[in-house]
């Protein structure tokens, strides 16, 4: 950090490779993604802080010996998304194929008929007279059922989370996945929810910026 300051005429690219290929590989490694001296600078300080910043990726080699920083699990994460990964035909392969993701998908279709006026497998087929993935209240809930479908397809082929993580949407199937709430109350939470949304549909906007509370104040 304190060489990149110092020395405005530095050349990163040049560090970067000198980096890589001219010194001992270390134990603990980061990688700062920067295309300015300001975003390298602001990534290299996070990186001497133990900071966090978005555009930096830090690593622990698994066969040093070292445990990584906050205990030693290697178990895989479960992150899900909010609404935006729907595509047309999605989950019809994994319905055919496996009967686990089968079994918890017709699990969610029942947990989400008292609060939904159609069939999530009809939606999921498009079927004749099932609502489109369009609207707000008919794509979260049928993503909110894939996602954690296949999370218990995960878990039956041996991937136990350490830790199950997500954003809007995925918050919901997060809770369900980490067992802070029933299949059915997850469902009840999205299905509400989802229409909670598609009734203020006009009446604001969302945004988001890759900034700090300050630069966004």
């Amino acid at each position: 950090h304190r060489l990149v300051e110092n020395s405005p005429a530095l050349d990163l690219a040049d560090l970067g490779l000198s980096l890589v290929s001219t010194r001992t590989t270390l134990a603990r490694r980061a990688v700062v993604l920067a295309s300015s001296r300001t975003e390298a600078l602001r990534g290299l300080r996070a990186v001497a802080d133990g900071a966090f910043d978005a555009m930096v990726v830090s690593a622990t080699d698994p066969d040093s010996g070292e445990e990584p920083e906050g205990g030693a699990d290697r178990r895989p994460v479960f992150v899900f998304p909010g609404q935006g990964p729907q595509w047309q035909g999605m989950a019809l392969d994994l319905l055919e194929s496996s009967e686990v993701f089968r079994r918890h998908m017709r699990a969610c279709a029942d947990a989400l008929e008292p609060h939904v006026p159609w069939d999530l497998h009809e939606v999921l087929r498009e079927a004749p007279g099932a609502p489109a993935m369009r609207a707000v209240d008919v794509v979260q809930p049928v993503l909110f059922a894939v996602m954690v479908s296949l999370a218990e397809l995960w878990r039956a082929c041996g991937l136990e989370p350490a830790a199950v993580v997500g954003a809007s949407l995925g918050e919901i199937a997060a809770a369900h996945v980490a067992g802070a709430l029933t299949l059915e109350e997850a469902a009840q939470v999205v299905a509400l929810w989802s229409q909670a949304q598609a009734g203020a549909t006009g009446d604001g906007d969302l945004a988001s910026a890759l900034a700090s509370r300050a630069e966004i104040e």
